[in-house]
């Protein structure tokens, strides 16, 4: 299962649009005209710095503020071997103990050499407790060097295996 921004949504959790909108009402007047989004984020970490960014980014998308939904659970009961999201909250992994299953969690490359059980939950784009969460251009620039074996890793899970997209609006 692919799991993106949607299935948070019903546990309140803002999408990525309203996270961007929140940091550019923040930005000068100056550059209330960007519209592109990687490019406000860029604007908001480089103005505020890294702990300021991160602080907003966990305000607006309610880091520790929501639970599972529904959808967190239907997902589950698929049995899936791998779950892959780029979401930065731990919706999922709250769900997976909720359920007692077991899924090697990957945050980060060195997470892959770590994978305890067959079944792993994928951050592509990052974690909050990994402090590597992927949102600005500078991100996406360098996600394949960041994220190689994570990118690989996803890569052949899309090459071998039957994926199901959840929540994603392919904008």
């Amino acid at each position: 299962a692919f799991v993106g921004a949607g299935v948070s949504k019903n546990s309140g959790i803002p999408l990525w649009s309203e996270l961007i909108s929140a940091m550019k009402q923040e930005l000068p007047d100056s550059l209330q005209h960007e519209t592109d989004d990687l490019k406000i984020a860029q604007l908001y970490k480089d103005s505020r710095g890294h702990k300021e960014y991160m602080d907003k980014v966990k305000e607006v998308l309610m880091y520790n503020k929501a639970i599972p939904n529904d959808i967190h659970r239907a997902i589950l009961d698929l049995n899936p071997n791998h779950i892959i999201t780029t979401n930065y909250d731990d919706l999922l992994e709250q769900e997976i103990q909720n359920e007692f299953k077991q899924f090697a969690v990957i945050r980060e490359n060195k997470d892959m050499s770590h994978m305890s059980y067959p079944n792993t939950l994928i951050k592509m784009h990052g974690d909050y407790d990994s402090d590597n969460i992927v949102l600005t251009e500078e991100d996406y620039y360098n996600y394949s060097k960041n994220f190689s074996l994570i990118r690989s890793y996803v890569l052949s899970l899309f090459a071998s295996k039957l994926v199901v997209f959840i929540g994603f609006s392919l904008e």
